[in-house]
C-alpha cells in the first residue's frame, strides 16, 4: 500500500509527463516553467509553454 510521499510523488510525475510530452509537442522543451502547489493533499499544477525567438 502506497502511503502519503509516494502518492504525492507518483502524481507529481505524473502531472510533470504530461507538461513535458506538451512542450515536446509544441517543440518548446528549451523554455517551460511548472509550479506544483499541495494543499491537504490537493495538487495544483501550473505550467507555461514559451515561444521565444530572436529577433535580430
Amino acid at each position: 500500500m502506497e502511503n502519503k510521499k509516494e502518492k504525492l510523488r507518483n502524481k507529481i510525475i505524473e502531472c510533470m509527463d504530461g507538461v513535458l510530452t506538451l512542450a515536446e509537442q509544441k517543440g518548446n522543451l528549451d523554455y517551460f516553467k511548472i509550479e506544483i502547489k499541495n494543499s491537504k493533499g490537493q495538487l495544483h499544477l501550473e505550467s507555461t509553454i514559451q515561444n521565444r525567438s530572436k529577433v535580430y
